[in-house]
């Protein structure tokens, strides 16, 4: 893997996830998808993952650059 994309965004649970972690199918958990690239720039992996919102937490950096 040579680099990876990454979204966070809410979804209702789906019943597997439900299941493990203690909700009922359709309640908002946070859903994180991460699609990994090669070092071609070719998508190779797509991973799904489903987080307790109340157990998780994200914090990103941002900066400007001078032109």
């Amino acid at each position: 893997m040579a680099a990876a994309e990454q979204s966070v965004s809410a979804a209702g649970a789906p019943t597997f996830a439900a299941r493990h972690l203690g909700y009922e199918t359709g309640e908002p958990l946070l859903r994180i998808d991460r699609l990994y690239f090669d070092g071609e720039d070719t998508p190779v992996e797509l991973a799904v993952s489903y987080f307790d919102p109340e157990h998780y937490s994200y914090g990103v950096k941002l900066r400007r650059r001078s032109p």
